[in-house]
């Protein structure tokens, strides 16, 4: 590690570019949105599976 502290020097590319972000210029993240999206498309997700696990089940049955 103190060989690479030693050899680091900064990209060519980024100097004066201190405080800059990198971005797509959308908008802020809003995680707790997004957490709340993924516990839904989660509960989808493991409904949809029984359903299909049932489903399966009645068909191995009927034969």
């Amino acid at each position: 590690m103190d060989s690479y502290r030693k050899n680091y020097e900064p990209l060519p590319d980024v100097d004066g570019l201190d405080g800059v972000r990198m971005d797509n210029g959308s908008e802020v993240l809003d995680y707790d949105a997004a957490v709340r999206h993924l516990a839904a498309s989660s509960a989808f997700l493991a409904e949809r599976s029984k359903r299909m696990a049932a489903r399966i089940a009645q068909g191995s049955a009927k034969e």
